[in-house]
């Protein structure tokens, strides 16, 4: 079976991740023919019209015309999870993506995967266009486009200023698969302070990290 871009709904009570357990999985239609990251970075104007860097802002994800079609052009195989009409589809998907979760208080965190992307963001827009009504008023296609905020911070330590200084201490948030040594070297570019950096933050196994969580990484001397 082709693999499917698929999206699950996750929710973050005191920076632990863990799946909404009545919100399965949805698994898209078609697949989308392109996906835009956005990144920037905001500067100040210095004297001479020299820019500062500030800080980088927080990338954002767009899904383009994400396509639900029930006239026939797409077998009933590869309709998400069986359902007979596009506006049950669209329910469905926002159900997932982006109805309020009772419990975190809060809409859920994204988990989108889909070949080597793996990405964590939340939904900023959801917008819905329907067409091809039939007779009775009822919409036989629909188009979604989703704009995403990242939900986690990976910023390249190539790109900021040194991270020793002494009038610095950086809060990092944990994402999946991270480790603290590879924090450490994102951050010191010295993997070994790992052990200093979980004392520091009451780590009782520096091993079990959890995303969502935040450390601190505060200035270290040599």
């Amino acid at each position: 079976m082709k693999k499917k871009l698929t999206l699950t709904a996750y929710r973050d009570i005191g920076g632990d991740l863990s799946k909404i357990p009545d919100r399965d999985p949805f698994y898209v239609m078609l697949n989308p023919e392109d996906i835009t990251i956005q990144a920037g970075a905001k500067y100040e104007e210095k004297a001479l019209h020299r820019l500062k860097f500030i800080e980088y802002e927080r990338p954002k994800l767009i899904l383009p015309a994400l396509i639900f079609d029930t006239t026939g052009a797409v077998p009933e195989a590869e309709w998400p999870s069986q359902l007979k009409s596009v506006t049950d589809m669209v329910l469905l998907l926002e159900l997932v993506v982006y109805a309020y979760d009772n419990e975190s208080h809060q809409n859920p965190i994204v988990q989108l995967t889909w070949g080597e992307i793996n990405y964590y963001a939340r939904v900023t827009r959801f917008n819905t266009k329907y067409s091809m009504f039939n007779s009775d008023g009822i919409p036989m296609r629909a188009e979604v486009t989703l704009t995403l905020d990242s939900y986690f911070t990976d910023l390249p330590a190539e790109y900021v200023e040194d991270r020793k200084s002494p009038n610095l201490t950086h809060l990092v948030e944990v994402k999946a698969g991270d480790s603290l040594p590879q924090m450490c070297y994102k951050v010191y570019r010295d993997s070994s302070y790992y052990l200093q950096i979980a004392q520091i933050n009451n780590l009782k196994n520096f091993r079990q990290l959890t995303p969502g969580m935040k450390l601190e990484f505060p200035p270290i001397k040599d």
